[in-house]
C-alpha cells in the first residue's frame, strides 16, 4: 500500500543537481494536473474571505511586523477569525499537538485567539530550535519535541483535542503513513478530535520553486481523508487566489525578497490583493478542517461539531 499521496518522492528542501530539480518539478506537475478535482462524500469544499477591517489588520500586523508572505498572512486571518467558541463548546479547553510548529510562536498566537482556552500546547519539529527552552520557561502550557515522522504520536499529550500542521505535510515524505498513525490514534481515544492542516495548493509549485515532496489538490486530500475513521468529516477551505499569487510573484519570489525595502507600500499592496482574489480563482493554499472520533462516535458530539463549525453560505468565517 502506499505511503505517499504524490509521485514524487525527491525530496525539494535540499540543493538538487539539476537532473534531479527537473525530475522534481516534472513529477509535481503532472500529479498536480492529473484529476486534480476528485471528491468524496465526506468532503465539502468552501473558500475563506479574509477580514480586512482596521482592527482585525492591525492585530495581525503586531504579530507579524507586516511583512508576511500573502499565503502565511492568510493562514494567520484563517486561525484569529476561526470559531474557536464553537470549537471549545464542544471540545473543552484546548490540547493541541503542533506538528512542524518551527520556533512555536504559534503557541501564542493561538492563546490570545482562542481567548486563553489553550491548555497544553506541544510542538513538534524535526531538530530543536533555540526559542524553545525560553518559551517553555516562560510559559508552562508550552512544551517540546523533536519529531519522527514515523512515531509522530507516541509522545502525544491523552489531552490532546487538536492536531495542527502548517505547511509541514509536504515536507513529509509519507503522508499518508501519518494519517494511518493518526487513525490508530484515535481508535484509541475517546471524544471528539479536530484537526487543522494548512497545504500548499498546486500554484504554490511556481511561488516557492523547490519546496517539499508535493502541493496538494483536492485528490491528494481525498487520500489523506481515506485513511482516517469513516466517521470522520472534513472541509477543504480554499485561501488566497490570483491577485496574492501576482504579489508574491513581485515582493517575495523564489530569488529575491524586497518586501524590507519598502514595507509600508508592501503591507498596503498585500491588504489590496488579498481583497480583490475572487472565489472562482486556484487557490493559493488550502485549510484542511477534520472533525471525528473513534468508530462508534458518528453521532451526537462528533456530528454536531462538524456541523456547528461549517461556514455560512458566503463563504466567510464569522
Amino acid at each position: 500500500m502506499s505511503r505517499s499521496s504524490s509521485w514524487c518522492r525527491i525530496s525539494g528542501d535540499g540543493p538538487l543537481p539539476a537532473g534531479k530539480a527537473f525530475l522534481w518539478r516534472l513529477l509535481n506537475r503532472l500529479d498536480n494536473a492529473w484529476r486534480p478535482e476528485a471528491g468524496h462524500p465526506r468532503l465539502r469544499r468552501s473558500r475563506f474571505a479574509p477580514g480586512l477591517d482596521g482592527p482585525l489588520w492591525e492585530k495581525i500586523d503586531r504579530l507579524d511586523a507586516g511583512l508576511s508572505s500573502p499565503a502565511r498572512r492568510l493562514v494567520l486571518h484563517f486561525l484569529a477569525q476561526f470559531p474557536w467558541a464553537k470549537a471549545i463548546a464542544h471540545l473543552g479547553p484546548l490540547g493541541v499537538a503542533d506538528l512542524g510548529c518551527g520556533r512555536g510562536e504559534a503557541a501564542l498566537h493561538l492563546q490570545d485567539f482562542t481567548g486563553g482556552n489553550l491548555q497544553t500546547y506541544q510542538g513538534f519539529d524535526i531538530a530543536p530550535r533555540p526559542e524553545w527552552p525560553a518559551l517553555q520557561a516562560k510559559h508552562p502550557f508550552i512544551t517540546f519535541r523533536e519529531l519522527d515522522s514515523h512515531a509522530v504520536l507516541a509522545d502525544l499529550d491523552p489531552a490532546c483535542n487538536l492536531i495542527l500542521s502548517e505547511t509541514s505535510l509536504e515536507h513529509i515524505p509519507d503522508d499518508l503513513a501519518l494519517f494511518d498513525q493518526i487513525a490508530a490514534w484515535m481508535r484509541r481515544r475517546q471524544g471528539p478530535l479536530l484537526q487543522l492542516h494548512f497545504l500548499p495548493a498546486a500554484a504554490s509549485l511556481e511561488l516557492y520553486g523547490l519546496h517539499g515532496f508535493r502541493q496538494y489538490s483536492p485528490r491528494r486530500v481525498v487520500r489523506l481523508l481515506e485513511r482516517l475513521p469513516e466517521n470522520c468529516r472534513a472541509t477543504l477551505v480554499s485561501l488566497g487566489g490570483n491577485a496574492s499569487a501576482e504579489l508574491h510573484r513581485l515582493w517575495v519570489g523564489p530569488r529575491h525578497d524586497r518586501r524590507g525595502s519598502n514595507p509600508g507600500l508592501y503591507n498596503s499592496s498585500l491588504r489590496q490583493a488579498l481583497g480583490r482574489d475572487a472565489p472562482s480563482e486556484a487557490p493559493l493554499f488550502y485549510a484542511l478542517l477534520v472533525t471525528g472520533g473513534a468508530p462508534g462516535q458518528s453521532s451526537g458530539s462528533v456530528d454536531q461539531l462538524a456541523d456547528d463549525l461549517q461556514f455560512p453560505s458566503d463563504n466567510a468565517l464569522q
